[in-house]
């Protein structure tokens, strides 16, 4: 089953709403999260360094609200 993709309005609200360097997007650093210990590979679109525990909260909020 292909990955879904994030819509692009979701991805610039989860941006709004976390800490400044919580948001991972830059491509060459977002390499390092793409593998573990399965041996899978799997490039996320996004990777989320939560900074705070608001940043959990607001990220748990969304992921509720729109089932990601």
């Amino acid at each position: 089953m292909p990955a879904q993709t994030l819509n692009p309005s979701l991805k610039d609200s989860i941006a709004a709403q976390l800490s400044p360097k919580a948001l991972v997007v830059d491509p060459e650093a977002i390499k390092a999260y793409c593998t573990d210990a399965s041996g899978l590979n799997f490039m996320p679109e996004m990777v989320v360094r939560a900074q705070t525990v608001a940043d959990i909260q607001a990220l748990l909020r969304m992921a509720n609200l729109h089932r990601f």
